[in-house]
């Protein structure tokens, strides 16, 4: 059944366009409007439709998907702090072997070698610049477990690396996945709860981001004693973040 199509005056006199359908049949069954009438129940949920909008019960802006109970806020909350435990891990995963990896590599320069600290940092500001056309042509879960993926395809699989160039593209890459990971930390914390909650959010996300700092330091330490590349193992962690992506981020 098409949904028709009307210029209605909303509250402060403005007009805008809806199309009015399906959608406005349970309001049009709650006042009365079929039943009390001879409209068409199509032509009765377009008058509800206008009746809806004219009392301010219709949002001039798309709903937001939220989830409604507070298991799935919780989850959801822990998925999006997840991605600030990762982000730090960039650089901080890889600080303890960077000694190792020279040492593998006695042929490369001193600067060669700290690019592999250096060059995440600035693919992260790349892509940050060009989130927003990303998110033009990508849903936001979509974005959030392709970061979370290649995290872990980029980070961890530095661990087969045989030449520096090698480690130097994965590194690349990592740079990559954060971008995309990084917007997101704070972007749906403001985006799925109430303001009133963000201070204590934001709290807790910069905790997240530290913890991830202390984290990736002590694990990727302990893997550098057994050989350099095995620190990059410590990146394996963001196979947990994806599955918290696929499992509780609304697909949106």
């Amino acid at each position: 059944m098409p949904p028709r199509t009307g210029k209605v005056e909303a509250a402060g006199g403005a007009q805008e366009k809806r199309d009015f359908g399906e959608a406005d049949f349970p309001f049009a069954r709650k006042e009365g409007i079929w039943q009390n009438s001879r409209l068409s129940p199509r032509d009765a949920a377009a008058l509800a439709g206008i009746l809806r909008v004219s009392a301010g019960r219709v949002s001039r802006s798309p709903p937001r998907l939220r989830p409604h109970t507070a298991t799935k806020m919780k989850k959801l909350l822990w998925t999006i702090l997840s991605f600030s435990l990762l982000t730090v891990m960039a650089g901080a995963a890889v600080a303890p072997a960077l000694g190792i990896i020279a040492a593998r590599f006695p042929d490369a320069s001193p600067l060669a070698v700290k690019l592999v600290i250096s060059l995440p940092p600035l693919l992260i500001i790349a892509v940050n610049l060009a989130f927003d056309r990303i998110c033009a042509v990508a849903r936001t879960r979509t974005i959030a477990l392709a970061g979370a993926l290649l995290y872990v395809a980029a980070g961890a699989g530095a661990f087969f690396a045989q030449s520096l160039a090698q480690l130097l593209v994965l590194r690349a890459l990592l740079g990559v996945a954060v971008g995309l990971l990084m917007p997101l930390s704070v972007g749906l914390l403001a985006y799925y709860f109430p303001p009133e909650e963000l201070g204590r959010l934001m709290g807790l996300s910069a905790a997240m981001n530290q913890a991830g700092g202390v984290i990736a330091t002590l694990l990727a330490g302990l893997l550098a004693t057994v050989g350099w590349n095995y620190a990059f193992l410590v990146y394996l962690l963001g196979l947990v973040v994806a599955a918290m992506v696929a499992l509780w981020l609304p697909d949106e």
